[in-house]
């Protein structure tokens, strides 16, 4: 199967990357209509702020899902409360899996990462977190739409070395 994961610059804040001529303004609404014509499942990193802007876009699926990367160390501005301590991450056709496959929360709670060059980078255990939300297998086809810091590529090829040398179940997470 051919799958997505998207994290470009969150809607409004991509002048945060303005040293990175890739990481223009975004317009999500093409985006995901891009996504669901070319892949079988696919997912999207957002900004809590924008969820309503997105999800009432045309180009929104019916049957889109919200899961949650929960972070329990992250960083914020004084006098920012409520801290903006979660992200929603959109994701959509799943891969159906069989009863005896492990299940995946919708959610996963992980420290976001410092200095690792971009800001938003994220952190290894989210990674193999949306592998799992996607029902990745080893041998589908996976492409990382903003790579950024080249850290959820990287995971996805040591995630398929390590499903494929260990012979691991699907969605167990290989330490």
């Amino acid at each position: 199967m051919k799958i997505a994961y998207a994290d470009p610059p969150y809607i409004g804040y991509s002048r945060y990357y303005k040293d990175d001529p890739q990481c223009a303004e975004v317009d999500h609404n093409e985006l995901m209509k891009r996504m669901c014509e070319e892949y079988g499942a696919w997912a999207l990193s957002c900004y809590t702020n924008s969820l309503k802007t997105i999800l009432g876009y045309p180009s929104c699926p019916d049957d889109i899902r919200i899961g949650a990367w929960v972070k329990p160390f992250c960083s914020w501005k004084p006098g920012q409360n409520p801290v903006y301590a979660w992200e929603p991450v959109l994701f959509w056709h799943p891969r159906k899996q069989e009863r005896n496959i492990p299940s995946v929360r919708d959610w996963i709670s992980a420290n976001m990462t410092m200095e690792k060059g971009l800001m938003g980078a994220k952190p290894i255990k989210v990674c193999y977190w949306l592998f799992g939300i996607l029902g990745a297998q080893t041998g589908d086809e996976f492409h990382d739409l903003y790579p950024g810091s080249g850290i959820v590529t990287r995971a996805w090829e040591n995630w398929n070395k390590k499903m494929k040398t260990h012979n691991l179940p699907m969605f167990e997470t290989p330490s």
